[in-house]
């Protein structure tokens, strides 16, 4: 895809959801969208020359036929100032599929083709407009399940994360041209010398503000993506009621036959603004059958991937070994126990589920009354936003590939460190700086890899 975008041809795409709404809109960029227009609209009022960041009105007409397809609001933005840097134009008209369409080939018969999914923000990025990261801000804003998320994204595009990376960048040239003045001048005593008050510099200046940067993955992410909440526990303790409950709506089966769910259920719900994603699994016991030997690998990976696990256990029977098995996968992972049916008579031994849980927070609930639900949801939120998690002070959200690229730098920037306090040669420590800065620029999009690329705007919508 990043060979073809070098070029320099003009691309259209439908930029707004397809189906019956108010308006739809067009996107033409490149250096024949003028042209293009000129060719296929009709001015209520004759234009001799596009007046940038204007609305026209009038109507697109098929030049093979002269046919009027549909009275239109057609806006122009002239480079360098668009989204694209490029000449871009928008056809406002009547929503509705086959119109859409219509216009649309009406565009491409003009001259322009197809655009790519995420076509219109690489070109963007490629014209210097914005770097990668906020071209991937602009898919977290679309993606974001909360106002939270939305905020960090808008945050993103607005060069919080950009402009965070570009001070670390600046210490980190200015020591490793400091490395290199000392390794070039050795005796005239210029430049960075190796031992702790270096060392000491290059952690404050460049791995502080890095691992605060890593940090605010774990407390951002969570607002654009959603966390995963794995309901868990045998067979016929709740687990399904109990999504149900918290989705408000009846998204998973429920019968009394033990093993209903065999695969993974997921719905996604706001908890006071948190975005949520229940995922119901399959429920453990002796396993009778392929499909349920699957269900139960499925759900042990869930826990694995999941941000909170719900234990859920039946308070009208004792503990099972099954029950414990269970609690036992869920060990290392921030859990909340379930004790679910206290609408019926209690038989399960609470100090005994007590001394199993330790440190683990149990909430009572009635799946079939509703009792207890509205503390579970405040324990899930309260859980799930321990430890700072609540994005406050956070200006950006890095993605998991950015993740990637500020964990490397960290590791070099913490052997440079390492390096200093013992001494190493300077060449090994300037290799170290100049390997970290590599990772951030990385980051950053300068340069990318034409398929690190491919892979980054191949998740975007068309006429995005």
């Amino acid at each position: 895809m990043t060979d073809d975008l070098a070029s320099t041809g003009t691309i259209a795409a439908l930029s707004t959801p397809p189906g019956q709404a108010g308006i739809g809109i067009i996107r033409i960029s490149g250096p024949s969208a003028l042209d293009i227009a000129r060719r296929i609209f009709r001015s209520r009022h004759p234009v001799r020359e596009w007046q940038s960041h204007h609305l026209h009105l009038g109507v697109i007409a098929d030049p093979a036929t002269g046919a009027a397809v549909d009275e239109v609001l057609l806006s122009v933005m002239k480079a360098p100032r668009s989204y694209t840097r490029e000449d871009v134009v928008e056809i406002n008209s009547h929503s509705g599929h086959a119109l859409l369409e219509r216009i649309l080939n009406v565009v491409l018969d003009a001259g322009a083709r197809q655009a790519r999914p995420g076509e219109f923000t690489l070109r963007a990025f490629l014209n210097g407009r914005i770097d990668l990261t906020q071209a991937e801000a602009v898919m977290d804003l679309i993606r974001a399940r909360s106002e939270r998320g939305i905020e960090l994204a808008s945050r993103q595009l607005q060069g919080g994360l950009k402009d965070r990376l570009g001070v670390v960048r600046e210490t980190l040239v200015e020591l490793l041209a400091h490395t290199e003045v000392a390794i070039d001048y050795p005796d005239e005593g210029y430049g960075l010398a190796p031992g702790e008050e270096a060392a000491s510099r290059v952690k404050a200046g460049v791995l502080a503000p890095l691992e605060e940067i890593r940090a605010a993955h774990a407390r951002g992410r969570i607002w654009v993506d959603g966390a995963g909440v794995a309901i868990v526990g045998r067979v016929n303790v709740g687990k399904s009621s109990i999504l149900n409950r918290l989705a408000g709506s009846d998204r998973a089966i429920v019968t009394p036959e033990p093993g209903t769910t065999r695969d993974i259920i997921e719905q996604t719900v706001q908890i006071d603004g948190l975005p949520v994603r229940l995922m119901d699994t399959a429920g453990y016991r002796t396993v009778r059958g392929a499909v349920e030997e699957i269900g139960i690998r499925l759900a042990e990976q869930c826990i694995e991937n999941a941000d909170l696990a719900l234990w859920v256990v039946d308070g009208s029977h004792e503990l099972e070994e099954d029950d414990l098995r269970i609690l036992q996968q869920c060990r290392g992972k921030p859990t909340l126990a379930v004790m679910n049916k206290i609408d019926l008579p209690a038989r399960l031994n609470e100090p005994a589920l007590m001394e199993e849980c330790g440190d683990i927070q149990v909430l009572p609930v009635s799946a079939l009354s509703g009792e207890g639900i509205e503390g579970l949801a405040g324990g899930i939120r309260k859980t799930l936003l321990a430890g700072g998690r609540d994005g406050d002070g956070a200006a950006f959200a890095p993605n998991a590939r950015q993740k990637r690229g500020l964990n490397e730098a960290c590791s070099l920037v913490l052997q440079a460190v390492d390096n200093l306090r013992d001494e190493a040669p300077l060449e090994i420590i300037a290799l170290d700086l100049q390997s970290a800065l590599s990772a951030l620029d990385e980051i950053r999009g300068t340069p990318a890899p034409g398929d690190v690329l491919d892979r980054i705007f191949s998740e975007f919508c068309l006429g995005k």
